[in-house]
């Protein structure tokens, strides 16, 4: 097959009408798919998980392969539109050192899936450490995503207008605020997620809550929320 063809295979594949990308925890891996397999048919070899996410465009993919990617004192930015995809939780996982802002930023209409982001290893405030965090969004979506965080695992912000979030199948496993809303008119609907607070954290100022909706409003259908930090499970 061409690389034309190769790349509208893995469109049909994967039902997105952009790019599809590819990246592999080995190098020699990426650079050698020639894509001829209808799943992972790709035209672009992944040069890095941040670097290939944050270069993609509405409507495009990102398959990221299977392994550990260390992304260091470093943080992500989905672009809008676009679909990130693992290959399973527990199967491919990113960790985030980053001790001054969030590891992945998502953005409007994104979907980020069948992966694990785990930021436990920072201690800082504000919900550093917390796996996705965004300021303004629409739409966007988590679907089998597992988030291990020291804080806040999912914490919306809107200090400048409302975000909306549905996840699905998800687990969120954190020390502080599992799932977190402050400020603005945020939605957040949680389906089918398991919703873990193991707390204290190594820098809370207060007791854990599985769920903190200080602002807005958090939709659970056919969850399990656990808090072990003697707070609440919702809040």
């Amino acid at each position: 097959y061409s690389s034309t063809q190769r790349q509208q295979m893995a469109r049909e594949a994967h039902g997105v009408s952009g790019t599809v990308w590819h990246v592999a925890y080995n190098a020699a891996e990426t650079m050698g798919n020639d894509a001829l397999s209808w799943v992972t048919a790709d035209l672009t070899a992944g040069v890095g998980v941040k670097t290939d996410v944050e270069a993609a465009s509405a409507g495009d993919l990102i398959q990221i392969g299977a392994g550990t990617f260390a992304l260091g004192d470093n943080t992500i930015a989905q672009p809008s539109g676009t679909v990130v995809r693992g290959m399973g939780r527990d199967v491919t996982t990113i960790i985030s050192t980053h001790t001054t802002a969030i590891a992945w930023r998502l953005s409007s209409k994104c979907e980020l899936r069948d992966c694990t982001i785990d930021t436990s290893a920072t201690i800082a405030a504000m919900a550093v450490g917390a796996s996705i965090y965004s300021t303004v969004l629409a739409n966007a979506v988590l679907r089998n995503v597992k988030l291990v965080g020291d804080k806040d695992c999912l914490y919306l912000g809107s200090m400048f207008g409302a975000c909306t979030v549905s996840a699905y199948d998800c687990e969120f496993s954190a020390k502080y605020d599992s799932v977190a809303s402050f400020g603005g008119d945020n939605t957040i609907h949680l389906h089918n997620c398991s919703i873990n607070t193991l707390g204290p954290s190594g820098d809370a100022v207060a007791a854990s809550d599985g769920v903190w909706c200080n602002v807005g409003k958090v939709w659970l259908w056919g969850c399990n929320v656990n808090s072990q930090d003697g707070n609440a499970g919702y809040r």
